[in-house]
């Protein structure tokens, strides 16, 4: 659990493209004669612009954003700036020193189920200790309470 919730992205939040650049990147594709298609992926990373500005949506973004004074991109309402990893998370919960991840919308059940399963271990290791220290005072004594 601990590797999951390390491992996984935790809802980083990624600068958009303006729907303008999307346009010109579809059309010098398309004098180039080349087969390429855009999807969401391809649009990660690309320079943040004006026209992503606060309370604005775009077709490409269909939901309000607000933005970051940190990290100066626009980021959904719900998302937070994380000052540890200096990046905007979707519902940023908080930044564990242990797994060195923020922990937000795509990986707190992680988080919540490597909690459960660490203190099962706990309580398994406190029991475990407990009855050997019992059983190491009863064996002393010569077996007799």
């Amino acid at each position: 659990m601990p590797c999951l919730t390390a491992c996984s992205d935790p809802g980083i939040v990624y600068r958009q493209l303006q729907e303008e650049t999307l346009e010109d990147s579809e059309a010098g594709a398309a004098q180039s004669h080349a087969n390429v298609t855009i999807s969401n992926s391809d649009i990660r990373g690309a320079p943040l612009t004006a026209a992503a500005g606060a309370g604005t949506s775009t077709a490409l973004n269909p939901t309000a954003q607000i933005p970051c004074s940190r990290c100066e991109l626009s980021r959904p309402v719900g998302a937070s700036h994380c000052y540890d990893c200096e990046v905007c998370v979707t519902d940023l919960d908080h930044h564990c020193p242990w797994t060195g991840k923020c922990i937000g919308k795509k990986n707190v059940y992680f988080f919540y189920s490597f909690l459960t399963f660490l203190t099962i271990h706990i309580i398994f290791v406190g029991c475990v200790t407990g009855m050997s220290a019992l059983n190491d005072a009863f064996h002393l004594d010569g077996g007799n309470p």
